[in-house]
């Protein structure tokens, strides 16, 4: 049996000192090309990396749940800078209260000062009994203060309000 094919051209490419002119200045484009195109693949693999580990070093700092040192230090003093801040307005708070009782106090000293004055001239002058009558004066007297105290209470709450 004889086979009839029929025999194949054979492509073989020419060498470099029978290659048309043309031809040579197509294959040094295609190695510049070639050279070229490796260079940037260099350059953009390096780059690859270098995103590569920026992005493990975010994702690691994004897991590790140990603070740092800066932001543990901000935060101890912000709370000690509130705590501080609380305790002064509490004392603040705690003199003013106490200027008013202060005030208060004053009051009923002198309240009790005038009317205790009153009574003592009164019973230096007339007869000592246990129990004398309040002369007109220390009525008077009296009546002054209180009305001295309730404008004081009524101006005040006023001003509060």
């Amino acid at each position: 049996m004889e086979s009839t094919q029929v025999p194949r051209k054979r492509r073989c490419l020419p060498s470099p000192e029978r290659k048309p002119k043309r031809m040579l200045h197509y294959y040094e484009r295609q190695k510049h090309e070639m050279d070229a195109l490796t260079q940037e693949l260099c350059e953009l693999s390096k780059v690859l990396i270098l995103e590569a580990r920026k992005k493990a070093a975010r994702e690691a700092k994004k897991e590790s749940k140990l603070p740092s040192v800066w932001e543990t230090v901000a935060r101890h003093r912000l709370q000690s800078r509130l705590a501080v801040e609380a305790r002064m307005e509490w004392l603040q708070k705690a003199v003013k209260g106490n200027a008013t009782l202060i005030e208060d106090l004053r009051g009923v000293v002198r309240y009790r000062m005038t009317i205790s004055g009153i009574i003592a001239a009164q019973l230096s002058t007339s007869c000592p009994r246990l129990f004398p009558n309040p002369s007109d004066d220390v009525l008077y007297v009296t009546d002054m203060l209180d009305i001295g105290d309730m404008y004081q209470q009524s101006r005040s709450s006023v001003i509060v309000d």
